[in-house]
């Protein structure tokens, strides 16, 4: 038997997920959503910042939504990255 908590979970779940389906900066495939007494989780790996803040703020933006625990780690596009000897190198510009 359903209860009446997990098919509001249930139901805030789905709703969570489509808002960030449908928010223009957040990539759904990113982020994993779980929910519990309406607390949402936020979990995964997300390519920037911003779209790690879209992503909270969408899920606050759903109905029955108490809370948003926020566990998305950004894990920047390895051709971002930066080494050392290249951040070394463009202080080194700087100073000039």
């Amino acid at each position: 038997m359903i209860t009446t908590t997990q098919s509001s979970d249930t139901r805030i779940q789905n709703d969570v997920l489509n808002e960030l389906a449908c928010d223009s900066v957040v990539d759904a495939t990113e982020v994993g959503v779980q929910v519990h007494g309406g607390i949402v989780t936020l979990t995964g790996f997300i390519s920037s910042y911003p779209k790690k803040l879209a992503a909270v703020e969408a899920a606050h933006r759903v109905r029955g939504v108490l809370d948003v625990v926020n566990q998305l780690r950004v894990r920047i596009p390895s051709n971002w990255e930066r080494s050392g000897a290249r951040c070394a190198e463009v202080r080194r510009a700087g100073a000039r």
